[in-house]
């Protein structure tokens, strides 16, 4: 699974929510993450799609865009560019164009 993240938001009481575009596999509640580039892991505590709100929705497949809440305490572990992969089976190599 790889899934590419274009912007992130902080929430107060879910943590760093990640709006992602998944490129390959899918993703669904439960998943435990892990971000390519920043090294930072974590868990899929929600994942969903936008209609204009957040609509908890499970899995998100390839092509699909979306969110994920990540849970983590800091936007900087979320990295607008990222590669989201899955721990149990990471992504040989990150999506290409990742930029500080």
């Amino acid at each position: 699974m790889r899934a590419l993240i274009f912007d992130s938001v902080f929430d107060s009481y879910r943590g760093v929510v990640s709006y992602v575009r998944v490129f390959s596999g899918e993703i669904k509640k439960g998943d435990q993450i892990f971000l390519m580039q920043t090294k930072s892991r974590g868990e899929a505590i929600e994942v969903g799609y936008f209609s204009p709100k957040l609509i908890p929705h499970t899995p998100l497949s390839a092509g699909e865009i979306g969110y994920i809440v990540t849970g983590f305490r800091d936007v900087s572990e979320a990295r607008v560019g990222d590669t989201i992969t899955l721990e149990k089976n990471p992504s040989d190599s990150p999506l290409p164009g990742y930029k500080e």
